[in-house]
């Protein structure tokens, strides 16, 4: 529609803990919270380590797949009822415990967004 704009809505998500994790993950796999399992995709070369941030937002509060991240270097891992995993290895900034990593969202995620309870709105000119 002529005059919409898809950057009225952002989520800032703050990073609550940071951790280097081995990409292969080791012992028995199991399920998420949403039923979902951890897939190895052939390409990706799993013998290292990444470093992950985890963020204070998770399935409770919205949809990992209706979230875009500012950060193109960022890459969400997954999310369980109220934290989301993201890798922060391949971004030039450094991120810390505190800072925000912020998002914006497609129409499904602005619906999940203002319809959730958990998460403050703040609305700015």
């Amino acid at each position: 529609m002529k005059g919409m704009h898809n950057d009225v809505f952002k989520l800032y998500a703050e990073i609550i803990e940071i951790t280097e994790k081995p990409d292969l993950p080791i012992g028995e796999l199991g399920k998420n919270v949403a039923g979902n399992s951890f897939s190895m995709d052939d390409q990706d070369d799993l013998s290292g380590s990444s470093t992950r941030a985890i963020l204070d937002i998770g399935l409770l509060d919205m949809q990992p797949q209706y979230l875009i991240l500012e950060d193109t270097k960022l890459k969400i891992i997954d999310a369980s009822s109220d934290m989301t995993v993201v890798d922060i290895s391949h971004t030039k900034k450094k991120y810390k415990v505190g800072d925000l990593i912020s998002f914006k969202l497609d129409y499904m995620g602005a619906l999940s967004i203002l319809n959730s309870n958990y998460v403050d709105k703040k609305v700015e000119d």
